[in-house]
């Protein structure tokens, strides 16, 4: 009786070993298992197939990713930037120049196409022209002199059409593995034109004003690019700050000719230069 359970114990061991051997990889005659090999077995087979994945990949994403290109080097750019404006300052808290007490509303559209040259990963050279419209009402307008009441502008329509064409550098900033985000900023020189009214009555007397504008610009333009494509990016951008030798030229009700002609410094946000974009590159 001994003896059979030696037997059956010897068998049941026997053939765990079997079962064993089968389950587990081959191993050199004679050693044991290694748990460190095993480990770097199937370390070395993830980064296998993390290569296979990686060839999988066409030509274009390896060599972004491999050089950090948002848009890489030699691909030529086009684009087209379109801007829109409804505001009405009873729905806001902002303060125009001190005039919270005065009702104002703005509607303006911008649109602005663009082309460019990869002279460098992530970097374009190019040239952009532009269109830019804004009309505005306000109920009424005191102008002081000191603590003086000078005049009073009720009804006022403004309106002004304006006309760009600019050279522009843009610099990208990838903010993932992947290059599917990044942020960039627009650095404009360029020339800026156009015209424009005040109508108003100024102490209950009709009052006409007409204008005229020409400047020479450098502006900062940051904004932030999604990649769809390896080609195709959508882009939303704001006019922040900007230098500019300007002449301006009015003409008042009167028939006066009033001509202003100076530096300007805008360094606030530019609530009617907002654009979302549409940019190719190949």
């Amino acid at each position: 009786m001994f003896i059979k359970k030696i037997a059956l114990l010897l068998g049941c061991f026997f053939l765990a070993q079997m079962g064993w051997a089968q389950i587990m990889p081959p191993t050199q005659q004679g050693m044991s298992i290694d748990p460190a090999r095993l480990y770097l077995q199937r370390k070395s087979k993830g980064k296998a197939m993390g290569q296979q994945n990686e060839e999988q990949l066409d030509p274009l994403t390896q060599r972004r990713r491999s050089m950090r290109a948002f848009v890489p080097q030699g691909n030529w750019v086009y684009g087209l930037g379109v801007g829109h404006l409804t505001m009405n300052s009873s729905h806001t808290d902002l303060v125009f120049n001190g005039m919270a007490e005065a009702d104002m509303r703005l509607k303006g559209f911008s649109f602005s196409p663009y082309m460019g040259y990869a002279i460098g990963n992530n970097s374009i050279l190019g040239l952009r022209v532009g269109y830019n419209q804004l009309d505005g009402t306000k109920a009424f307008f005191p102008q002081y002199e000191e603590e003086t009441l000078k005049h009073t502008f009720r009804n006022i329509d403004y309106t002004h059409t304006f006309y760009n064409v600019e050279a522009y550098w843009r610099g990208y900033v990838p903010i993932d593995n992947k290059l599917r985000w990044a942020f960039f900023t627009d650095v404009t020189l360029g020339y800026q034109g156009g015209s424009g009214y005040v109508l108003s009555d100024r102490d209950d007397v009709a009052y006409r004003s007409n204008f005229s504008l020409n400047q020479i610009r450098l502006g900062v333009r940051p904004g932030i690019a999604v990649a769809l494509t390896n080609h195709v990016s959508i882009d939303l951008s704001v006019g922040l700050a900007n230098v500019s030798y300007a002449l301006q030229h009015e003409k008042n009700r009167d028939g006066d000719d009033i001509k202003e002609n100076g530096f300007r410094i805008n360094s606030l946000i530019d609530m009617a230069n907002f654009q979302c974009g549409l940019t190719l590159n190949y």
